[in-house]
């Protein structure tokens, strides 16, 4: 019984990589062709959006920021988003637009109000992306634990309960042979 638990095991810690190998390929996916979306202002001139996750829900309080179309170096806009993740950016001019969120960047082609193109946006969603970069010690660490757990399949999972079962099991059942 006991050589059938540490063989078990063994192949547990063997098979888990294996398991696990369709997030590596996920990982090595080219990245998508930036889609430049046109978006018509209101009639005051502003830019009308939502900030969400990748489940839809609106992310509250978070700094949404535009780079100054004249001068991409300098930041024109700096806004909050409200209790429904909206926000609104005064003052644009039409153009190319750089919206950046605490993690991520959009582009955007915004039209002043009455000429833009017929299918173009009245207002925005910006959904923040899984791929995150840690910036300085800005208490983001745990966040990113729990959506990268969010992120695995439930093969993942099961691999690295596995992998977690035999760290604990194959230890004791070397020491109970001693």
């Amino acid at each position: 019984m006991r050589s059938r638990l540490t063989w078990m095991l063994l192949l547990a810690l063997v098979f888990a990589p294996a398991l696990s190998s369709p997030a590596v390929a996920q990982e090595t996916k080219r990245p998508q062709p930036l889609r430049l979306r046109n978006v018509e202002l209101n009639k005051a001139g502003s830019l009308e959006g939502r900030l969400l996750n990748r489940d839809g829900k609106p992310l509250v309080d978070q700094v949404v920021t535009v780079r100054d179309q004249g001068d991409p170096s300098r930041v024109a806009h700096r806004v909050r988003t409200d209790q429904t993740g909206r926000f609104v950016i005064p003052e644009l001019k039409s153009g190319m637009v750089v919206i950046e969120t605490s993690r991520d960047t959009y582009a955007v082609r915004v039209w002043a109000h009455g000429t833009a193109p017929p299918k173009s946006l009245r207002n925005i969603a910006l959904i923040k992306s899984g791929a995150q970069t840690l910036r300085g010690q800005d208490g983001e660490e745990q966040l990113r634990l729990i959506e990268w757990i969010e992120s695995l399949s439930p093969a993942e999972i099961a691999a690295l309960g596995a992998l977690g079962v035999a760290l604990v099991a194959i230890p004791l059942r070397l020491n109970e042979g001693s």
